[in-house]
């Protein structure tokens, strides 16, 4: 019995056909294969890293039901939207948008190759058929001298010439220009891919790495975690002042770079100017104040002691105020131990007058200075305070039981470590996917098919047939061959007019 629509229906008792799982995996990689499921996946995997972007990551369970209830908390912790990145399920994805990348890749690579190929007699009148307007001429030499002159004429404009075959009597050529533009699809479609194995390289923990380290001038730094296999020592900082605007134009670390025991590399890098080692990046960050720097002096025996500084903010406007001593490190305790040397104030620019030291607080450091007292008598209830004054740098005053003299301010320097490995990926599939679009739009491969017939009187008839490319002028193609034809001296026919076969016939 049949349905309306004519197609037979199933016996009843007869039982469904059996789906195997060969065509399951055909089905589920044909659909891989399409643009539309990469698409699909970016959108999906978008979406994931959004939430990832919005939401806190890696917080506790409590951290998540106390800001966004406890209903909402549970859901976050349980689909695992507090660690998106490292979830099964968003893992799962980016390996299917992989997959559905390289089956769709695999099918341009097939449709490019195909495209690619010179055709074959058996296929040569179909394409021929297909490919769009023809121009019809004749002349009077033979075959074998028209295709020379054809070949040598379309060269020169460009195209390389080949021989086809015969079939039904005919000899075919193909003139092709920009061939290799057909990979330019699957060129960009790898170079995404290619870009995307990049990205995901640099986020993988072990792999790249992203962090800051703050280095005291004259300080060696050595990574606790062993992420970075080699010290590195801050010989100096300096700033470079705008001698017209007064701010900050630059600022410099000189680095020296200490690997296996041994100085491997010095290098002053600044903003915008990065050093590069063993594929790690160091770039200039930011910079302070380490400390103020004095030399001790107590029974001829020198000592060196740094009083920490640090910034402070207007409370009102959020900006920078002052260089100001840390209150917890802001003494230094004698080696009697019944003397400690206190800093009280810092100046970050400040000069000697008749009436004393006059100075400014000030981000920038012109000629600093340092206020000192000396404070005794720890046990009971009150301390003896001398003021030891305001000292610039290389200047001394007495204390029990020698001198102190400040030396300066050390500065610290910033320093941003990066190592991704995916950034040469990143750049290479960047590169690529230039190339692979200005294949696309500006370097369209051109095919041209060529019929050359001998006529009873030895005459050769000619048929080209250009093909057609997606937004070109349809007829430049027809005035360029139009061209070849009348270099060589070709009588050229109206669409219309009788072929030279049906001449001769007549």
């Amino acid at each position: 019995m049949s349905d309306p629509g004519g197609a037979p229906r199933p016996d009843a008792g007869s039982s469904p056909p059996e789906i195997t799982g060969g065509q399951i995996a055909a089905a589920l990689w044909g659909k891989l294969q399409q643009m539309r499921a990469v698409l699909q996946l970016l959108l999906v995997l978008a979406a994931a890293c959004l939430v990832g972007a919005i939401l806190p990551q890696g917080q506790t369970a409590d951290f998540y039901s106390t800001r966004y209830g406890s209903a909402l908390g549970n859901l976050i912790t349980r689909v695992g939207f507090d660690r998106v990145f490292g979830t099964g399920w968003f893992l799962f994805l980016v390996a299917l948008l992989a997959l559905s990348m390289v089956a769709c890749s695999r099918r341009l690579w097939v449709i490019a190759a195909g495209r690619r190929r010179i055709a074959t007699p058996e296929t040569v009148e179909a394409r021929f058929a297909g490919a769009g307007e023809t121009l019809a001429a004749h002349t009077d030499s033979d075959v074998d001298s028209v295709s020379g002159r054809l070949s040598g004429a379309a060269r020169r404009r460009g195209y390389s010439v080949h021989a086809v075959g015969e079939a039904d009597g005919a000899k075919w050529l193909q003139a092709s220009k920009h061939r290799w533009a057909t990979w330019g699809p699957v060129l960009t479609h790898y170079a995404l891919f290619l870009i995307g194995i990049g990205a995901l390289m640099g986020q993988l923990p072990g792999i790249s790495v992203d962090s800051f380290i703050g280095v005291t001038e004259q300080q060696t730094y050595q990574d606790p975690e062993k992420t970075m296999p080699f010290s590195l020592r801050l010989d100096k900082f300096e700033i470079k002042v705008d001698p017209v605007l007064g701010g900050i134009e630059n600022y410099y670390s000189e680095l020296t770079i200490i690997d296996g025991g041994k100085e491997a590399l010095h290098e002053t890098i600044s903003v915008n100017r990065p050093l590069k080692y063993r594929h790690f990046y160091l770039s200039q960050s930011s910079w302070g104040l380490a400390g103020a720097k004095v030399e001790l002096t107590i029974d001829g025996e020198p000592y060196e002691a740094l009083y920490p500084l640090r910034r402070e903010t207007d409370p009102e406007t959020g900006r920078f105020a002052r260089w100001a001593f840390d209150r917890q490190a802001g003494a230094v305790l004698l080696p009697s131990g019944d003397v400690a040397i206190v800093a009280r104030r810092f100046l970050a620019d400040a000069q000697r007058t008749p009436d004393g030291v006059e100075g400014r607080d000030g981000e920038l450091v012109g000629t600093p200075a340092i206020d000192l007292s000396a404070v005794s008598q720890f046990e009971g209830g009150r301390h003896k305070i001398d003021d030891l004054g305001v000292l610039l740098p290389g200047e001394t005053v007495e204390i029990p039981g020698g001198e102190v003299k400040f030396i300066g301010v050390v500065y610290w320097s910033g320093i941003g470590v990066r190592k991704d490995l995916g950034v040469p990926l990143v750049w290479t599939g960047f590169i690529g996917c230039v190339l692979g679009m200005m294949m696309v739009f500006y370097t369209r491969p051109r095919h041209v098919f060529v019929r050359l017939s001998e006529t009873a009187r030895g005459a050769t008839s000619l048929q080209i047939a250009c093909s057609d490319v997606p937004g070109d002028d349809p007829g430049s193609a027809q005035v360029l061959w139009s061209g070849v034809l009348t270099e060589m001296g070709c009588e050229l026919m109206p669409d219309d007019a009788p072929n030279a076969e049906e001449v001769e016939a007549e």
